[in-house]
C-alpha cells in the first residue's frame, strides 16, 4: 500500500541504494550500530552536498 511505498522511498533516500541498505540491515542484526549510524550520516551528508 501507500504506507509501505512511502517507507521504501524514505529508506531509499536515506541509504541511497539497495546494497547499502542490505549491508546496513546485516550490520544492525550483528549489533554494529556505530557502522549503521556512520553509513546513515554519510548518506545524509552526501545527499546534502551533491543534490
Amino acid at each position: 500500500g501507500p504506507a509501505i511505498a512511502g517507507l521504501l522511498n524514505l529508506l531509499n533516500a536515506t541509504f541511497g541504494n539497495t546494497t547499502e541498505l542490505i549491508i546496513s540491515v546485516f550490520a544492525l542484526c550483528a549489533g554494529e550500530i556505530k557502522i549503521v549510524q556512520s553509513s546513515i550520516l554519510g548518506s545524509i551528508i552526501s545527499n546534502i552536498l551533491l543534490v
